[in-house]
């Protein structure tokens, strides 16, 4: 071989190399010819995740994933079309903008069931029913012996053994509260009787809380973080004005009074840890009784001064507690701090019920026949649902991002992903709606109706 042809072989390989080492550094780098626009253009990324996760994904109609979860790279700047679908299911669709140098998430998205046959796991008139915390569990009492209590598993379907009241005491009960770790039961009575069951290992008859408190107590509930603590007022005295609130340690066998002095009412309140708050003539009243030392930290005038028809909303994130004045139909969030200058942090009217999501992030309200969600994380305030007929139940799927709500005579359920259109679908026809709650997760719903509650299998993992 000449010089000359070995010099020409050498430029040959040097250009190629010139041309092409700039192409393989931004291919690399994650950039692509748009052969749309006409120039190059940083890529991006896509991550998906859904339910059931062997459903097929398409990707602007090309199978893109059999499995969940699935990772897209390298992805041209644009719109594209998600579709996911399986058999025997409701269809997902969205359209999303993939940003250079950006990743899109698309995830919690499912699959729901197209034909959900009822079971029905209890055949009888419900009178009293309360999930416990966790989703795995729902306490409810029977038309057919309502001193009973079901203890109704809700992954398995399957009832536990029930818990009686003691023979001599076997009148209706008319309230269950379950501790914020599902391992005690607080039970009453249409007679006044009290009584505390212990759920799991060392469950046995439910123990009268008389053996504690000495007497009924009146707007029992317990402390949001321990399954130990429950309070309750008493009377200050014998047939005198004045309330006294009392706090019993079931770990300790003890019982003490968690208020300062005689109190004028017995108006609502919720303990968390060591905290008081409590709401007496529309004023809500802050106390620290922490290593037994009560303080007054703070007292905060509300709004219309609501008197005795409010509640506290449970899980509320941690920065704030949850007011529902029920009398001028008005939630509250007010954060805990007692140096906030203002520590009213949003208002919301109009409402008839409300709920915090799972990741206690984002807040569900119903006005009657729609239903809003405000997300303290996007700071926004939104319209979901808008419904001509009056909206009986909600509840949240366990992964935060669907909500189920009922009519009378449908159950529904809706993203709330608000990109491109929300996927919404009937899940079933129902009549006589009394209340829904879904398992733990996610798989099942149960919808309580006039006769007894029936199970649907809604969606997969």
């Amino acid at each position: 071989m000449s010089r000359t042809y070995r010099r020409y072989i050498f430029f040959l390989f040097l250009g190629v190399f010139a041309l092409t080492a700039p192409l393989l550094i931004l291919y690399t780098a994650g950039y692509r010819y748009n052969w749309e626009r006409g120039k190059i253009q940083e890529t991006g990324v896509l991550l998906t995740s859904y339910r059931p996760t062997t459903a097929l994904l398409r990707l602007n109609n090309i199978v893109g994933a059999k499995k969940a979860p699935a990772r897209f790279s390298g992805l041209i700047p644009g719109r594209y079309t998600i579709a996911i679908e399986k058999e025997g299911y409701f269809p997902w669709q969205k359209r999303l903008w993939i940003e250079p140098s950006k990743t899109t998430f698309a995830q919690h998205m499912v699959l729901w069931k197209k034909e959900s046959v009822p079971e029905r796991v209890i055949n009888d008139t419900i009178l009293v029913s309360a999930q416990s915390p966790n989703k795995k569990t729902i306490a409810l009492v029977t038309k057919k012996d309502p001193s009973r209590i079901i203890l109704f598993d809700t992954r398995t379907k399957k009832i536990a053994a029930p818990m009686s009241l003691p023979q001599k005491k076997s009148s209706t009960i008319t309230h269950l509260l379950w501790s914020p770790n599902a391992r005690r039961l607080f039970i009453e009575s249409e007679n006044g009787e009290q009584f505390i069951a212990t759920i799991g290992g060392e469950q046995g008859a439910p123990i009268p809380l008389v053996t504690f408190s000495a007497e009924r107590l009146l707007r029992v509930t317990w402390n949001t973080d321990d399954d130990d603590r429950l309070y309750g007022y008493k009377r200050a005295a014998p047939l005198k004005p004045g309330y006294q609130l009392l706090e019993i340690d079931f770990f300790r066998g003890d019982t003490q009074r968690a208020s300062i002095g005689t109190l004028e009412s017995a108006s609502p309140y919720v303990v968390e840890d060591d905290i008081l708050y409590r709401i007496e003539r529309g004023v809500l009243s802050i106390t620290s009784f922490a290593a037994s030392k009560q303080a007054l930290e703070r007292r905060l005038a509300l709004p219309d001064a609501p008197k005795n028809n409010v509640t506290f909303l449970p899980e509320s994130p941690d920065s704030m507690i949850t007011v529902f004045d029920q009398e001028h139909k008005r939630i509250l969030l007010i954060d805990k701090g007692t140096s906030t200058l203002y520590p009213i942090q949003e208002t919301i009217d109009g409402v008839i019920a409300a709920q915090w999501s799972p990741k206690r992030n984002r807040l569900l309200w119903n006005t009657g026949k729609t239903l809003a969600v405000l997300d303290l994380e996007q700071s926004t305030r939104e319209t979901i649902v808008d419904e001509t007929k009056k909206i009986h139940a909600m509840a949240w799927d366990p992964e935060n991002e669907y909500i189920f709500y009922g009519t009378n005579d449908a159950i529904t359920v809706t993203e709330i992903d608000n990109r491109d259109v929300r996927n919404r679908v009937t899940l079933t026809t129902i009549k006589d709606l009394k209340g829904m709650t879904v398992n733990q997760t996610g798989t099942l719903l149960f919808a309580q109706e006039r006769n007894g509650l029936s199970a649907y299998s809604i969606t997969d993992r």
